[in-house]
């Protein structure tokens, strides 16, 4: 299990076939400005099986989103809680499972991540004492970020997001399915996040039925917009199948960093995060 929010790294054991990787964006690294993504992994079981969630988060850039870096750790970490708490209580079908976090998931992850923004700032501005006894819209704005979540479980697997970023299915024969497509594009680059005005009904919700091993990846924007093309990106996608095929999931992963590092640098300079889940066949263990 791991909930980490930062990179991976080797002295933190992730479980089998899971993956992720917070990298920091060239543009960031020439101007000082921090990493403001944030992702994390967890896989347990429950009485019908396995569970596999990935979350990845994007904080937004500009200087009046000056917290965003936290807002995005605080979202993962919100949004693995909750999504454990509805595995827990909803663990009897994947049908039951959905439907309750389709209706409720959005009302309970914001509520829950504008108390832990309050917190944090609570903490680190404790003389701010009249925004933290009327706390308004313009402190959470400056903690936005996007969110994305996947949950496998058993041979289904439920998501949901707010704002941009891509989920994605590719399959050992190389079809890339979007089990959300992409968001209808804002002006000026601008995207939804858990800070817009009526956040909660701006959520999309989906559940992808999981036929044959796959491999299921959540990525902040910076990586699709820093690749040529959508072909780029499938392309990109496609061969990350053909190399755990060839090489293995652990082989296939060790390259991936310097890979992000590359696509940032050369195009928009971004922040670039992925988490990544090698999916069996569900089908084997239905035979035995």
């Amino acid at each position: 299990m791991s909930d980490r929010t930062g990179p991976a790294s080797a002295s933190v054991r992730l479980p089998a076939h899971t993956w992720f990787d917070v990298r920091r964006g060239s543009s960031h690294v020439r101007t000082g400005l921090p990493c403001q993504d944030a992702a994390a992994v967890w896989r347990g079981r429950l009485p019908q099986g396995q569970v596999t969630i990935l979350v990845v988060a994007d904080g937004h850039g500009d200087s009046k989103y000056d917290l965003s870096e936290h807002g995005a750790r605080l979202a993962v970490q919100t949004a693995l809680h909750c999504l454990r708490s509805f595995c827990r209580r909803f663990n009897t079908s994947s049908s039951l499972l959905y439907d309750a976090i389709r209706h409720d998931f959005a009302h309970r992850l914001t509520r829950q991540w504008r108390q832990a923004v309050l917190r944090h700032y609570s903490e680190n501005f404790p003389q701010d004492v009249e925004l933290l006894n009327r706390p308004s819209i313009n402190l959470y704005r400056r903690y936005g970020t996007t969110l994305l979540f996947s949950l496998a479980f058993d041979d289904c697997l439920i998501g949901g997001q707010i704002g941009d970023g891509d989920m994605t299915v590719t399959h050992t024969g190389g079809d890339v399915g979007r089990p959300i497509p992409a968001a209808e594009r804002l002006i000026a680059n601008e995207t939804h996040s858990l800070i817009s005005a009526d956040s909660i009904r701006l959520w999309r919700f989906c559940r992808w039925t999981l036929h044959e091993p796959c491999l299921i990846c959540l990525s902040t924007d910076g990586l699709s917009n820093g690749m040529a093309s959508d072909e780029s990106f499938g392309d990109f996608l496609r061969s990350l199948v053909r190399n755990i095929e060839q090489y293995s999931f652990a082989e296939t992963v060790k390259v991936v960093p310097g890979f992000l590092d590359r696509v940032s640098a050369g195009g928009s300079g971004d922040d670039v995060s992925l988490a990544l889940f090698w999916q069996a066949d569900p089908r084997r263990k239905k035979k035995k």
